[in-house]
């Protein structure tokens, strides 16, 4: 990784006023993954690992707040 990317990174990070838009933006970005978090909300617990992937993919992109 560049320096540019983990600057980006603690930007990112440190910025409180963000909320969850960019989790619901990237959620709903992609119809694919718009279709695997909606079936995890409706109890399809098959797709589970698929869901946890795209939130690992989704947390190199932006900090996850705990």
């Amino acid at each position: 990784m560049s320096i540019f990317s983990y600057v980006k990174y603690y930007f990112n990070y440190f910025n409180f006023t963000r909320g969850d838009n960019q989790i619901k933006y990237y959620f709903s970005s992609n119809e694919t993954n718009k279709a695997i978090k909606e079936l995890i909300e409706e109890g399809y617990s098959q797709f589970y690992i698929k869901f946890e992937e795209l939130v690992e993919s989704y947390s190199f992109l932006y900090p996850l707040n705990k």
